[in-house]
């Protein structure tokens, strides 16, 4: 019920700025409704991030044990063991999915959307066994199949995609690792590294013959995710 009445909200919510698109002045009343419909939303969706959250966590060293081996198989496909930019770019991108989108939207949410859908289909046959008794024993026994099969079909679909996962995730690697490896043509091409250049920083000190400058480590970026990798990837050769 909760679902529903978040997408009937959600759909209220795109059509009526879709209206307001045509009028560009927006009144105080307006902008309060917009404020508040947000807050809504926002509240609304709280409970399906902690759920998203709480399944990432136990996914964590299971993910973080697959881009392990991802890209160790990745530098050793590409022949990247003696060109450390190389490695340094397939790291950056694949760690990037990984520990990024690749543990939500590849995971986690369809993970959740998965076990909604199973305890929704082995509902079917409890509300068809209230629904036998108003009915006759023809019928009961014809309802009593349908829903039994619908369930099991459900069950067995969704389960399918269960088994996806993994797949549905390494492939969001694979993506990664064709971005790092077109970086890298055009690195080859171009000449300039933005993995390696120096880039020159304003200084109050005009005469200095040599400004600082700074270097671009992606050893120290940061991944915006909800759980970090439980420790760094190394590479074994």
């Amino acid at each position: 019920m909760i679902v529903h009445l978040f997408f009937v909200v959600s759909l209220f919510h795109m059509c009526y700025f879709m209206a307001m698109d045509k009028h560009r002045d927006v009144t105080p009343q307006q902008n309060t409704f917009r404020h508040a419909l947000g807050d809504a939303l926002f509240a609304l969706g709280t409970p399906y991030r902690w759920l998203v959250s709480k399944t990432t966590e136990l996914a964590n060293p299971i993910l973080h044990r697959m881009t392990e081996r991802y890209l160790e198989d990745a530098i050793t496909r590409n022949q990247a063991e003696d060109n450390p930019r190389l490695q340094k770019l397939l790291k950056f991108e694949i760690e990037r999915r990984a520990y990024g989108p690749g543990q939500t939207q590849d995971v986690a949410e369809p993970v959740i959307w998965i076990g909604a859908k199973i305890v929704l289909g082995l509902m079917i046959p409890v509300v068809c066994k209230a629904i036998e008794q108003t009915v006759d024993h023809g019928t009961r026994l014809t309802l009593s199949f349908l829903s039994k099969g619908a369930a099991i079909g459900v069950v067995i679909k969704e389960s399918t995609e269960l088994l996806r996962l993994s797949n549905r995730f390494i492939a969001g690697l694979q993506g990664s690792e064709k971005m790092a490896l077109d970086r890298e043509v055009a690195i080859c091409a171009t000449g300039i590294d933005p993995f390696g250049a120096s880039v020159i920083t304003p200084t109050k000190n005009i005469d200095s013959p040599a400004p600082p400058s700074t270097h671009i480590d992606t050893d120290s970026v940061h991944y915006a995710s909800s759980t970090t990798p439980p420790h760094p990837i190394t590479i074994t050769r």
